[in-house]
């Protein structure tokens, strides 16, 4: 499926088959990019070039998107996106939420901001590497990761590190359960992290860099890479 001319896709979401967004890199800035069922459509430019950019919705008529603007995020409702002050100065890489009151978004430094429904508001995250991926399963069961191995979990009291055993620059999160989460790294090959409600442990080994890991269960997960790479891990696997 072509998107046109232009960079990498850095994040895609959507609501069905019928309507997705991606952030997509042009010369001079980035767009986002909406999928019909049919075909691909600009549906909003940015004159800010970043390579860590992140999607997230409840709805169809509510989407946030960040990393497209150092200090604000970018929320469609339905008819047309605007911008909403994050709570930071410091540039988004990645935003997740459990529902359309309970959203959360992480970027350099360790920065965590929480939208309540009404605003953004920074919250403290316990460290101060930068955050590239968050995800969860529910309210309470949330993880953003980063470079040098960093895992940050919320919890009773907020958020607070958690050792997984790496330095890995770690890109990506899924959990379908408090006892069942998937992080990608990346270093010098990709890595594929299991925690089994008990303890962490490496899963899966691949040349290719990892980017990013996404699923519908805990016997259908997908992780993609460089070069195009993607694997999945099955009932059988």
């Amino acid at each position: 499926m072509s998107i046109g001319a232009g960079g990498p896709v850095l994040s895609v979401w959507g609501s069905s088959g019928a309507d997705v967004y991606a952030i997509h890199v042009q010369v001079g800035g980035n767009e986002i990019i909406h999928y019909d069922g049919n075909d691909w459509q600009p549906s909003l430019t940015v004159n800010v070039v970043s390579y860590e950019a992140g999607l997230w919705g409840s709805s169809e008529s509510d989407i946030f998107a960040v990393g497209l603007s150092p200090d604000s995020i970018l929320h469609y409702d339905g008819n047309s996106w605007r911008g909403e002050y994050s709570g930071t100065t410091s540039l988004l890489s990645d935003v997740w939420g459990s529902s359309a009151e309970n959203v959360y978004a992480v970027g350099l430094g360790g920065t965590i901001v929480h939208y309540d429904g009404d605003e953004w508001s920074s919250v403290p995250s316990g460290t101060n590497k930068d955050l590239t991926s968050i995800g969860g399963s529910d309210a309470d069961n949330i993880r953003a990761v980063g470079r040098d191995g960093t895992v940050v979990l919320y919890g009773i009291g907020g958020w607070s590190p958690e050792d997984i055993g790496t330095t890995d620059h770690l890109t990506g999160v899924w959990s379908s359960s408090a006892s069942d989460v998937f992080i990608t790294g990346s270093y010098l090959n990709g890595t594929v992290y299991h925690y089994n409600g008990a303890e962490w442990s490496p899963v899966y080994y691949a040349q290719p860099l990892f980017d990013a890991v996404w699923g519908t269960s805990p016997t259908d997960v997908f992780v993609v890479g460089s070069g195009g790479f993607i694997a999945h891990y099955g009932e059988n696997d």
